[in-house]
This record gives C-alpha cells, structure tokens and sequence, in this order.
C-alpha cells in the first residue's frame, strides 16, 4: 500500500493522543509531512494526558537498508523544554520511533546488522543522554 493510501486509510482511525512520524514514513512518497507537520518536537494536552511527539527519524531517512534515526541536542533540549510544561499531575508520554536504549534483537536479519555495526537496529546514538538528563524523563511528577 503506498503511504498517501496508508494515510488516507488511517486518518479515520487517527487516536486521539497522536502518533510519531517513523522509518517508512520517509520512503517513497514522504508521508510524514503529512503526519507531523511542523517542528520534529511537538506537544499536546488530552485530558490527563501531555503527550510530547518526536520525530526521531530525520530527513536523511530515504532508503530502507540504511535507515536510522537522528536525535540531535537542540532536538533534547525541545523533548525536555516541552516535558517540563506538562500540567501538575499530567501523565507525561514521549511518542517517537526510534529507542533511546539497547534492546534485543527481535530477529536474525537485526542480529546480522547489528554484529555488522549497521545503525539500522541500534537505538538512538544520544539515547542514554536523553535519559539521564535532569529531571529524570521517566520521573513522576
């Protein structure tokens, strides 16, 4: 299914505490404009909710052998900046595509690139930082 079809099949399901632009989102015809338009960081209240999206895969995501994702400092400083306005007592969610620390590999092709050294399964090469930054983003406020 191409992405503009995908997009169009999916505006009607769209939940109502968003989504993060991933990987495929870049290949063919570019639907992520379509799905995050605007800055790679945005956030939004529902309810009890703040969600913060951030769309970790980056401009340079064009093929799908060699795709990763890109988290630059001024794009931590955005995800922490837009944390720290969630309301008191809001459960705060960080939406994005890309992990910020090692996982398994779900599979022997991720097993084979990872041993290659290849980014494509790797998580975010600044992930740990995001972390640990202060306030702890997983903290509770």
């Amino acid at each position: 299914m191409a992405g503009s079809e995908h997009l169009r099949n999916f505006s009607a399901k769209r939940p109502a505490a968003g989504f993060a632009c991933a990987t495929q989102d870049r290949l063919g015809d570019d639907v992520a404009e379509s799905l995050m338009s605007g800055t790679r960081v945005q956030a939004e209240e529902h309810g009890g909710l703040f969600v913060v999206r951030f769309d970790s895969t980056g401009p340079h995501n064009r093929r799908l052998f060699d795709s990763h994702g890109q988290m630059e400092e001024d794009d931590m400083d955005a995800i922490c900046s837009a944390l720290d306005r969630a309301p008191s007592g809001a459960l705060r969610l960080l939406l994005l595509h890309h992990h910020l620390l090692p996982l398994p590999d779900d599979h022997l092709f991720e097993r084979v690139i990872t041993q290659l050294g290849w980014p494509n399964a790797a998580e975010l090469s600044r992930g740990r930082e995001m972390v640990d930054r202060p306030p702890a983003l997983f903290a509770v406020q």
